[in-house]
């Protein structure tokens, strides 16, 4: 288990976490990969936990290209695809969510995280491997 620590708003600008723990701006959209190697990903769980004012929508893409390929705040469709999980939305309500992603074998995923009205939030990740 460990945080998210690369948060890049869709500019590709690096946002700067305090403790772990994000401060998003309005109508601004951000792209967080999850950095937990494992080989043979199985599945993984994200941990989130947000302020009373933050109200947004973070869905989950995937890739199967090499980092070169495609950057960690490219657009969906640069090599990055939108997937069938379920949406993880907070609105304004202060709270925490674990969102469980079984079967997910992707080489790579990330959280989009479409910002309506800005809040603080932190995300930490845990990944599990296929025997």
């Amino acid at each position: 288990m460990r945080p998210i620590v690369d948060l890049y708003k869709s500019d590709g600008t690096k946002q700067t976490p305090a403790s772990n723990v994000f401060t998003l701006a309005d109508a601004t959209t951000y792209y967080a990969e999850l950095t937990e190697f494992v080989d043979a990903r199985g599945g993984f769980s994200l941990h989130y936990k947000y302020s009373a004012a933050l109200v947004a929508t973070i869905t989950i893409e995937a890739s199967n290209r090499n980092f070169d390929d495609a950057t960690a705040y490219a657009a969906a469709g640069s090599g990055w695809a939108t997937t069938s999980a379920t949406a993880v939305s907070p609105a304004a309500s202060a709270g925490e969510t674990v969102a469980h992603y079984a079967d997910f074998t992707a080489a790579r995923a990330r959280m989009k995280i479409v910002v309506t009205t800005g809040g603080t939030l932190r995300i930490d990740e845990h990944s599990k491997g296929v025997l």
